[in-house]
């Protein structure tokens, strides 16, 4: 099957959907951080202090490199929350791309207000990414992840169902090269709506985040959070023996110096979907349509 096809991609979401459960570092990680967000309370400052804390651990969002950040967005996210419950708000967003619920009494905006401040007291930068991520969990997985990975692999994916290279804009700045957050997460929810749309039933934002996900980790050539750890230390051996060096350099092309016939693992019913996203990723870096494209004022990345 050619998987570097629309139909092709579907056959992929709907292995997602269908999947039994992984015991991959990522949907562990992911079940941890959802539990959390069960056991507390999103109109409470300190419950979600604690969610974004979580997130930007496992996330790795960076926003320990801020000063007072997680106070400052927690602050506004139960703001908003004593207004109208931010799931509905969040998922209804994703329909109308209204950004102006996102404000208090017509002051300030989730999405674009900058939150902490650097080492010389300056005030910092919008918080897109971690804010897309706590939407994502407190929706119960309706809300897309807007990130480095989702940067990188959306424009493939759209180039493979769409036909042309005519991605909405995933970064959009000011003329200070500064990301202008509501117009950022505006755009980006357009794109995703429109493959959703293009793919069919079984790309609903879950399914795409983990197929983005998995594809993009797969062509840098992480592994630690796709498989699980008995399934990377397998790999790790192959790789050895093949004389990689672990390096960023040696793994970027870890996909294709690895075929899929060297991990049995990969022949599990629980990884049928990571067995057809590898081979996707395989055929992608071999027919050099996968160059990493770099946002402008690149968006966080994420270990899970």
């Amino acid at each position: 099957m050619n998987l570097v096809t629309p139909h092709g991609l579907q056959k992929i979401l709907y292995a997602i959907k269908h999947s039994l459960w992984s015991g991959d570092g990522y949907s562990i990680d992911k079940k941890v951080i959802r539990r959390v967000f069960n056991l507390t309370d999103g109109s409470r400052t300190d419950d979600v202090m604690a969610r974004l804390a979580l997130i930007d651990g496992m996330y790795s969002t960076q926003m320990n490199r801020r000063y007072y950040p997680l106070e400052d967005l927690a602050g506004m996210l139960v703001a908003l929350e004593k207004n109208a419950p931010l799931k509905n708000t969040f998922m209804t967003f994703t329909k109308d791309l209204d950004p102006t619920q996102f404000s208090i009494n017509g002051k300030g905006d989730l999405w674009s207000n900058g939150y902490g401040v650097g080492k010389d007291g300056n005030p910092k930068g919008a918080a897109v990414s971690l804010i897309s991520k706590y939407a994502y969990f407190e929706t119960g997985y309706k809300f897309p992840i807007y990130d480095s990975i989702a940067c990188e692999v959306l424009p493939i994916l759209w180039s493979i169902v769409m036909g042309n290279d005519d991605v909405p804009k995933l970064t959009i700045n000011n003329s200070k090269q500064q990301m202008m957050g509501k117009e950022t997460i505006v755009s980006f929810l357009k794109a995703v709506n429109m493959l959703a749309e293009e793919l069919g039933a079984d790309a609903d934002y879950d399914t795409l985040d983990r197929l983005m996900w998995y594809t993009g980790k797969m062509l840098r050539g992480n592994f630690s959070l796709v498989f699980s750890k008995e399934e990377y230390v397998e790999w790790a051996d192959v790789a050895k023996k093949i004389g990689m060096k672990f390096k960023d350099e040696d793994l970027i092309d870890a996909v294709i110096r690895i075929d899929v016939k060297q991990l049995p693992f990969l022949d599990k019913e629980e990884n049928t979907f990571v067995k057809m996203i590898y081979e996707l990723a395989q055929k992608l870096k071999t027919l050099r349509c996968c160059q990493i494209v770099t946002c402008q004022t690149a968006p966080t990345t994420r270990s899970l």
